[in-house]
């Protein structure tokens, strides 16, 4: 699973910016000393990995989430190698994965939770497109060699 991990982190703090390339697994193992942050501050948190995925999450710090920013979906495990599990609230969706030139690999219509079979995938990153009557989220999700 190699190159699926974070190799940069990138925080961006109003106008300030604090990076860091230290090797870690995951985002919560970044470490950034004296980083000055203040309740209403808008965040910018970028994670960049192996194999040239970015991921960039933005908030305003301290304020509380809006509903938008509320993540019910839970996605595991993230890589997979054989099958990707979603859960979901009720509801009805339209799911479709992508590959990185757009492509769509897999698409389907449900009522709720779901997996995702590797089949003909192979290893790399995709994007996971969940579509409600009122929005739509995406999710980067990999598959693992």
């Amino acid at each position: 699973m190699e190159g699926y991990f974070p190799s940069k982190i990138r925080i961006t703090i109003d106008t300030l910016t604090y990076i860091t390339d230290e090797g870690f697994q995951d985002e919560g193992q970044a470490i950034f000393k004296n980083v000055k942050i203040k309740n209403g501050d808008w965040v910018i948190v970028q994670s960049i990995s192996g194999d040239g995925c970015l991921t960039t999450k933005q908030f305003q710090y301290g304020l509380g989430v809006e509903d938008s920013e509320k993540d019910k979906v839970k996605i595991y495990p993230n890589p997979f190698q054989d099958v990707l599990h979603v859960e979901l609230p009720d509801g009805n969706y339209h799911i479709v994965v992508v590959d990185m030139f757009g492509k769509t690999i897999q698409q389907k219509e449900t009522a709720g939770n779901f997996s995702i079979e590797k089949g003909n995938m192979k290893a790399g990153c995709y994007i996971l497109r969940i579509s409600s009557e009122n929005n739509t989220k995406l999710y980067k999700i990999y598959v693992a060699q």
